[in-house]
């Protein structure tokens, strides 16, 4: 796990710069090494599956592109990612300054030349990896998010913070809860969530019956 530093941004840039360098062939590997030094209970999963779940925990938020880096250079996670058919592709946002997309040089399909990329804007840092041959895709801070996709699909690229614990989670208990709305009389339990911790952001509307994790079949009216 990354040592922490004075700044919180160094602990990031630390621990994208080691997952840069034990993990260059594999993006969701990257990832995983990242986000494990925050919330080291943090299972592996694929890029796919990874976006799936950022998207239904309720540990991740969704941020803009333009918020991005005022997270990262605050020292907090954040992943972007595109779900594809077969393989997607996930990045973690590096800490420091915007800069501008493209310049560096690719084999043009086309031609078969090297080609430079264009710039097309100013972009957040990422560390991205890959086993492709797709040189936007390769990143220690020294590209932006946007040179792993092209410009149609980067419209579709979501990005989400982590604002879990940090290093909780490995500690019990870990349950998996979720609160969902039901129909006739408010909420009832089911499966989802990361930890007994989230139900401190329901509060109890009527307690007539007392929460059992073990009772499913508990109805009880719940608000946020």
């Amino acid at each position: 796990m990354a040592q922490d530093q004075g700044n919180p941004a160094d602990k990031l840039r630390a621990a994208c710069q080691a997952a840069f360098q034990k993990y260059p062939d594999s993006c969701s590997t990257a990832v995983w090494h990242v986000i494990r030094q925050y919330r080291p209970s943090q299972p592996y999963l694929m890029a796919n599956d990874l976006l799936d779940a950022l998207g239904s925990s309720p540990d991740w938020q969704e941020v803009p592109l333009n918020h991005v880096s005022t997270v990262a250079n605050e020292g907090g996670v954040v992943v972007g990612g595109l779900k594809e058919p077969g393989h997607g592709h996930v990045a973690v946002v590096y800490p420091g300054e915007e800069k501008l997309n493209g310049g560096f040089t690719y084999i043009s399909k086309k031609t078969g030349k090297p080609v430079e990329a264009a710039a097309t804007g100013t972009y957040p840092l990422a560390m991205s990896t890959t086993m492709g041959a797709w040189p936007g895709a390769k990143s220690n801070g020294d590209k932006t998010v946007r040179d792993p996709w092209p410009a149609e699909k980067f419209k579709a690229v979501q990005f989400w913070r982590y604002i879990g614990s940090v290093g909780a989670a490995s500690s019990p208990p870990r349950t998996k809860e979720r609160w969902t709305m039901k129909s006739q009389r408010g909420l009832a339990y089911s499966k989802g969530c990361e930890r007994h911790g989230n139900i401190k952001r329901w509060q109890a509307e009527e307690d007539s019956l007392r929460l059992s994790p073990g009772r499913p079949s508990n109805v009880i009216r719940w608000v946020r």
